[in-house]
């Protein structure tokens, strides 16, 4: 492939802390009005400033261990009585909850906050990371961090985590007096902080983003149970009281220590003043409030209560969360050296009825399980160069299409596009430019497959931004996205699927559309597929180039110029007054390359234990063809999803 130049990327849109994390500006995100001031939005959450600051600075810097354990809340969800709960059972042996040296506790003079640090929070001049880089292992850890903004090798370790999140609407009536003791004469009303909550505002994002896949616990479950998840905790802990302890109350004890009534009234916690937050000197009693379950009622509107509800049934839609499934720390795909089916990997995974076979939730996305398989083999296997080029796409948005262009743009020096033996006439472009998660188990070994692959590699992936293997952002790797209209995304797919698939398990349109809605499809909802890498593109335009279909569609010799520039090997005067930029759109249209043998003829397995006809990958995407297929209904419907799940993002159809 031609050398594709390296640029030094976007430096005003990456977020990169001093030594002291202390003048870091975002200067070129998107800001909005926050709590009580100016969020910008990083990573696809709004945030404050500071946040970012402080993830960035976590990301970049803390080293986890694989016996770390985290203790991950959302903010105001029992996040103290969390970290006296597992201090307490995990460390029980050295300080006894009763007997001799109970009255010595660390919990009667040392507040939780303290005894069990953030990993986000200890930077700039309070505590540098080396202050957590110095505790003994096993570390007890926490986070407010939405799971995908953790540093990439908290999950490659296999790090434990505890999860405990609350009913959304208690929630923000607790945030809403926290911010308001906190703000040094700041004061929002309840009104607008409810605002800000539905839409997604808050200190580290949306409440319905976290997307942990761990042991996870809900507050008011706790509340109604305190001594069995205090025992569900110890085993997690790989600390299970003995029957010895059980017979002697330990666990009561432990409730007991833990509870707000015990704790509220040391005087550790209700007096003193600390600055633990970053340049917010706050009262240690600030972290407790009695937190009644359904104290909502006492301050939201009955209209709060349904636009808050309706809110997250739409967030969680789809999710093991809204349909009352637990996941477990077990529900991770570990796979073999070779990807095959005997990693029986997935038996644990929440599943549904999914297009023609059963899908499973992995990390937040309903897929197939084959493709859960691919995507975790990828992420431990693959790879990626600084300078790899990844051309991204949800299915069916012009994919082929895409490759092609890509590839004659890049190759033309050593292939020129008017040439007779041009690549393009005798290979179809999935072999040209190969999926990063496609060549596994018999098909393709990974490292024969692509490794053996020279640089600059154009490769292609269908995979969520937020499932690349971490290194893909951290090398830098430019990526290349193009999305499509999603009504025509549906039409598109229900083909490509009855095409491919057994003739009996065809699926009708009216079911294909439902679960295209839902978010089910091979790869997970389209409208996180776009999101992920929308905001990687508003962060760094420079490294993501986002493109659209329909746009191509309309003017495709000023999209293949420009996707040229991306790929650092713009056309010469020369060549456009040749009419190079022309004969590469001509080479690669629908109506060139689905006549050609190699792409109109012949069965191939691509896709993993499935032939398809070459000719499956190429029909004619016109722009509005779904006016053919859906009803008034369904595109209302259709158009309903995107809006709100675009709402606030800038990316609009």
């Amino acid at each position: 492939m031609a050398q594709l130049g390296r640029q030094p990327d976007a430096e005003s849109v990456v977020v990169v802390p001093t030594a002291t994390g202390d003048d870091v500006v975002l200067p070129s995100l998107p800001t909005r009005e926050g709590w009580w001031t100016a969020f910008v939005r990083y990573h696809g959450c709004w945030m404050t400033p500071q946040g970012a600051t402080s993830v960035s600075l976590v990301r970049a810097q803390f080293a986890p261990r694989p016996d770390d354990v985290l203790l991950a809340t959302y903010p105001k969800c029992g996040t103290t009585w969390l970290k006296a709960l597992s201090f307490a059972i995990a460390n029980r042996s050295r300080h006894p909850v009763v007997g001799a040296g109970a009255g010595g506790h660390p919990l009667l003079t040392t507040h939780p906050q303290d005894l069990v640090p953030f990993i986000e929070t200890p930077f700039r001049h309070l505590h540098p990371l080396s202050a957590l880089d110095a505790l003994p292992s096993p570390r007890l850890l926490s986070t407010h961090l939405p799971h995908q903004l953790l540093p990439p090798r908290v999950a490659e370790l296999g790090c434990r985590i505890v999860y405990l999140c609350r009913e959304p609407k208690d929630v923000v009536v607790s945030t809403w007096h926290f911010m308001n003791k906190v703000g040094n004469g700041f004061f929002l009303d309840l009104d607008e902080a409810f605002e800000l909550f539905v839409d997604g505002c808050s200190l580290y994002g949306p409440i319905w983003i976290t997307a942990y896949t761990v042991l996870f616990l809900k507050y008011d479950d706790m509340m109604a149970d305190p001594a069995g998840h205090v025992k569900k905790l110890a085993e997690f802990l790989r600390v299970p009281f003995t029957d010895e302890e059980v017979g002697t109350g330990v666990v009561e004890e432990v409730v007991r220590l833990c509870s707000f009534e015990k704790l509220s009234r040391l005087p550790v916690n209700f007096s003193g003043v600390v600055d633990r937050i970053g340049g917010r000197p706050m009262e240690n009693s600030s972290f407790f409030r009695k937190a009644k379950v359904g104290d909502w009622k006492n301050n939201l509107t009955q209209e709060m209560a349904q636009k808050l509800d309706a809110v997250i049934a739409e967030k969680l839609k789809g999710s093991a969360m809204a349909e009352g499934r637990q996941l477990e720390a077990q529900s991770v795909v570990v796979p073999t050296a070779t990807g095959d089916k005997g990693d029986d990997i997935l038996s644990s995974l929440p599943t549904r009825e999914g297009w023609w076979t059963t899908f499973v939730l992995y990390h937040g996305c309903w897929m197939t399980p084959q493709t859960a398989r691919s995507v975790s083999l990828v992420r431990a296997q693959f790879a990626p160069r600084d300078d790899d080029v990844i051309l991204a796409t949800y299915p069916k948005c012009g994919t082929t299409w895409l490759k092609a262009l890509a590839f004659a743009i890049a190759n033309r020096s050593s292939h020129p596009v008017g040439a007779g033996d041009h690549p393009l006439l005798t290979q179809s472009p999935h072999d040209l430019v190969p999926f990063i998660e496609l060549p596994f188990r018999h098909i393709h070994p990974l490292a024969a497959a692509l490794d053996a692959i020279p640089s600059p590699r154009l490769l292609g992936t269908h995979m969520q931004h937020h499932l690349l293997p971490p290194r893909v952002d951290e090398l830098g790797c430019r990526i290349v996205y193009l999305c499509r209209e999603p009504k025509d995304v549906i039409v598109s797919l229900w083909h490509f699927i009855n095409k491919v698939i057994d003739d009996d398990l065809s699926l009708d349109f009216d079911k294909a559309f439902e679960k295209f809605v839902d978010g089910f499809s091979s790869v997970g909802p389209f409208w996180n597929h776009y999101l992920g890498y929308w905001n990687k593109h508003v962060e760094e335009p420079d490294r993501v180039l986002f493109l659209k279909y329909d746009d191509m569609m309309a003017d495709p010799t000023g999209h293949v110029k420009k996707l040229a520039e991306f790929l650092r090997v713009p056309f010469t005067d020369d060549e456009v007054d040749a009419g190079v930029v022309e004969e590469v759109v001509t080479l690669c249209s629908f109506e060139k390359l689905s006549r050609l043998p190699v792409n109109s003829s012949g069965v191939v397995d691509r896709i993993g234990g499935r032939l398809v006809h070459n000719s499956a990958f190429f029909r004619k995407g016109k722009v509005e063809e779904w006016k053919n297929y859906l009803t008034e209904e369904m595109a209302k419907k259709l158009d309903a999803v995107v809006e709100e799940k675009l709402k606030g993002s800038g990316l609009t159809f």
